[in-house]
């Protein structure tokens, strides 16, 4: 039905000038005093010829308007696939498309170039810096500088924001490098606990895992790592005591909860976004608003998903469910 009032639409101006000529011609031949017998012949042969053009046309019309929907479900399809045409004005359009196609895929591949010139290079930027990080940190340790936990602090989080834009180029890529199998969640949660070792230490914080014996999810482990890392980043970082408990409160979901100063109801809705900092993230200076927004897009990569509740001065609970 919403196809033919587009129709009548479109032909309203030829519907209403052929009985227009119609209505013309009747009166034309009605004052000419031509005889009723003879008016017959011309009136029956235009109420089957105009009925029978515009249906003609109704469904040469119809049928370009179905491929012309079909290629709106495929946006990827190539204008070869468009309906043919003899209508000057239609093959203007189809050349004009062509045109803007093929300056859109030139475009496109432009930026799809720049763009993994672009990762290669902080790619290797981020691998090269990671040596000296290394050999300061080891330098760091060795030494006898009062304030060598300070330095090794500071080492700990340019080694954290090198990862941190690494993964990030690696999602906003083509390819995620996904392997999903069956992994088991303990090591994986160990594995990420391990490496803020020296901040719960340091904070005097304590970790308490939770967690069923033997409990595996199917996810990718490397990806599911970096998640869990970035998580216990943030609660690290806003937790100044009590500690953090890691636990699964459904077999598909991990959750970890800190005690620390907790999120405004305000920026919660909003703290997945990409650069969202809110206002935890405005008064520590420090917070680059990508964390929880990779959280957020690799669990949905991962085929799972993010829910985080909070209240100020009590804490923030973090659920990072496999579907």
């Amino acid at each position: 039905m919403e196809f033919v009032k587009k129709y009548l639409r479109s032909r309203w101006t030829a519907l209403s000038t052929c009985a227009l000529w119609q209505a013309i011609l009747y009166i034309v031949l009605f004052l000419e005093d031509v005889p009723a017998d003879k008016l017959w012949y011309p009136m029956v042969l235009s109420a089957a010829v105009i009925p029978a053009y515009f249906l003609w046309d109704f469904c040469r019309i119809w049928k370009k308007d179905r491929t012309l929907q079909e290629v709106k479900q495929n946006i990827d399809i190539t204008v070869e696939n468009l309906p043919e045409t003899k209508a000057v004005v239609e093959q203007d359009y189809q050349e004009l498309l062509n045109i803007i196609l093929s300056a859109k895929q030139t475009e496109a591949q432009q930026q799809k170039s720049k763009m993994h010139e672009l990762t290669e290079f902080v790619t290797l930027w981020t691998h090269q810096v990671k040596t000296p990080l290394t050999a300061l940190t080891l330098a760091v340790k060795e030494s006898g500088l009062e304030e060598k936990a300070e330095y090794a602090d500071r080492l700990f989080e340019i080694e954290q924001y090198c990862d941190i834009i690494l993964q990030y180029l690696r999602m906003e890529g083509e390819g995620t490098d996904l392997l999903l199998e069956e992994y088991p969640v303990k090591p994986m949660v160990n594995q990420a606990v391990k490496y803020f070792a020296r901040s719960f230490i340091g904070k005097g914080l304590s970790v308490s895992i939770d967690l069923p014996e033997g409990q595996k999810l199917v996810t990718d482990e490397k990806w599911m790592v970096f998640v869990i890392k970035q998580v216990l980043s943030n609660a690290l970082k806003y937790t100044k005591e009590g500690g953090i408990t890691i636990s699964m409160p459904k077999l598909d979901t991990i959750c970890i909860a800190d005690t620390g100063i907790g999120i405004s109801k305000e920026d919660l809705p909003r703290i997945t976004e990409r650069g969202f900092t809110g206002y935890n993230g405005r008064m520590d200076k420090k917070a680059t608003g990508i964390g929880l927004f990779l959280v957020d897009t690799i669990m949905k990569k991962l085929g799972g998903s993010v829910k985080i509740t909070s209240e100020l001065g009590v804490g923030t609970q973090v659920y990072l469910t496999i579907l």
